[in-house]
Formats: structure tokens, C-alpha cells, sequence
């Protein structure tokens, strides 16, 4: 399951306004019970319980000290978990950002080739700089009026030819041999390549 940014900040200060509040309540609770402390009334005493009285207070502000520390430690580190969080969304979210960004055609070495989308609407150069990671595309070079063509081969950012870049798949529609290429994370351009194949005259090059 994958959750949104704006859901996990909203998790992290919350928790960290949770842990606050738990904080201040264990602290109003503790600072209530040493107030309602009272003192006996015998007049023997009086005078060393209220030593023991000024006593009390020195240890009571020594503990509040410790516990306001407690406190400020608490809200930093909820600070730095939430800085850090985002922050990692953020360089997250840019590095997918960049994996997105539109996958230019960076040339196109061979005559006639031709793009569509998977609907089969043939796109023109503006709509072939919109392309991103994980679109599927039909990469498609006409086909002559040379009765003896009867295949193409279509490689896509490579440097060789093999046996896999060969396809008959033909649309009649457009005169066009084609395969279905589905748009790589690793395409930051498209270098495609394409021939025509004659009975007659071997792969037609230019």
C-alpha cells in the first residue's frame, strides 16, 4: 500500500504533538499532587517543616528543570524525525519527478518512420516530446510500393541489429511495419532505426 506524502507528514507531527501533550500532561499531573501537599499544623513543627517545606521547593525546581529539559529534548528529536522525513520525501519525490520527465526522440536516423500511441493516433514531434516511463507506443516505417518488401527490422537505442528487431507485423491503415515498444525508467531518449526488407534486394538501406 502506498501512502502519500501529505498522510505521512500529517503522521509524524501528529506523533510528535502526541508525545507533547502526553508530556505536559504527566507533568501538570505530577506538579498537582506536590502542590496539594499540606503541611501538619503542630506549632512544635512549624519551623522545620517549613525548613523542610523550602527544602521541597529546591528539589521541586531541580525536577522541573530536569523534566522542561525532558521536554525541549522530546521536541527537538520529534523536530528532526519530521525534517528528516520530509526531507527524504522531497528528494524522493524529485528523483521520480526526473524518472517522469518526458523522454525526448533524440534522432531518428531513418526515413519514413513514423510514432503512434496505443490508440493508433500517429503523433506528431510536439506529442512525441510529451512521452514519459511506461507508456506503450507503436514505432512503425512505411512501407514502398515494391511488391518484393515483405518485413522491416526497428531497433530502438541500440547499435546493432539482430534477429529480435525483425517484425511482418503490418497496419494497413497507415502502410506501415511496426513493433510495440513500451517507454524504459532508463530512456532519457529514443535513437531509433529502421529498414525495409526486399525478396529481391536484400535490407534497403540508405
Amino acid at each position: 500500500m502506498e501512502y502519500s506524502t501529505f498522510s505521512i507528514i500529517s503522521a509524524v507531527v501528529g506523533f510528535g504533538v502526541l508525545v507533547f501533550l502526553i508530556l505536559e500532561i504527566y507533568l501538570f499531573i505530577n506538579e498537582k499532587k506536590r502542590r496539594s501537599i499540606k503541611l501538619p499544623s503542630f506549632q512544635q513543627e512549624k519551623l522545620a517543616k517549613e525548613q523542610l517545606a523550602k527544602g521541597q521547593v529546591i528539589v521541586d525546581k531541580s525536577t522541573a528543570i530536569k523534566k522542561n529539559n525532558l521536554v525541549v529534548a522530546s521536541l527537538i528529536f520529534v523536530f528532526l524525525i519530521s525534517f528528516t522525513t520530509i526531507a527524504f520525501l522531497v528528494t524522493r519525490n524529485a528523483a521520480r519527478s526526473s524518472a517522469e520527465s518526458s523522454v525526448k526522440i533524440q534522432k531518428v536516423e531513418s526515413k519514413g518512420i513514423m510514432l503512434f500511441n496505443d490508440n493508433w493516433q500517429l503523433l506528431t514531434d510536439q506529442d512525441a516530446e510529451q512521452l514519459v516511463a511506461g507508456e506503450t507506443i507503436y514505432i512503425g516505417i512505411e512501407k514502398t510500393r515494391d511488391e518484393n518488401v515483405t518485413k522491416a527490422r526497428i531497433r530502438v537505442n541500440s547499435d546493432q541489429w539482430s534477429s529480435e528487431n525483425e517484425t511482418t507485423e503490418y497496419n494497413k491503415d497507415f502502410n506501415v511495419f511496426y513493433i510495440t515498444y513500451t517507454i524504459k525508467d532508463s530512456d532519457i531518449g529514443l535513437d531509433i532505426q529502421a529498414e525495409l526488407y526486399s525478396q529481391v534486394a536484400g535490407w534497403l538501406t540508405e
